[in-house]
């Protein structure tokens, strides 16, 4: 796992998402506005420099400011599944 990776944020129509390192093994994402999938796979790429299999993380996801479709919802949850294995589960 990288020591630093910089916040990153995806800006479409009506959303934004922000992937960011809240502390050492703590990665928060955060949603704002009517999420409809216009991301693709851009937040699972950004979200894998901040994984290693030595090194879980503790993953947060804030959606509350946000509208998320179905089918964005089924995708970030198919997306989260192959990710699983380096998130630290409580």
């Amino acid at each position: 796992m990288s020591a630093f990776v910089p916040a990153a944020r995806f800006n479409g129509k009506d959303c934004t998402l922000s992937i960011r390192r809240e502390s050492p093994g703590v990665v928060a994402i955060v949603f704002a506005g009517n999420d409809v999938g216009e991301f693709g796979d851009g937040p699972f790429r950004e979200l894998e420099k901040h994984l290693s299999p030595s090194a879980p993380i503790e993953l947060f996801i804030d959606a509350r400011p946000a509208l998320v479709s179905g089918d964005a919802r089924r995708d970030y949850a198919a997306g989260l599944a192959v990710l699983r294995r380096p998130v630290r589960e409580n």
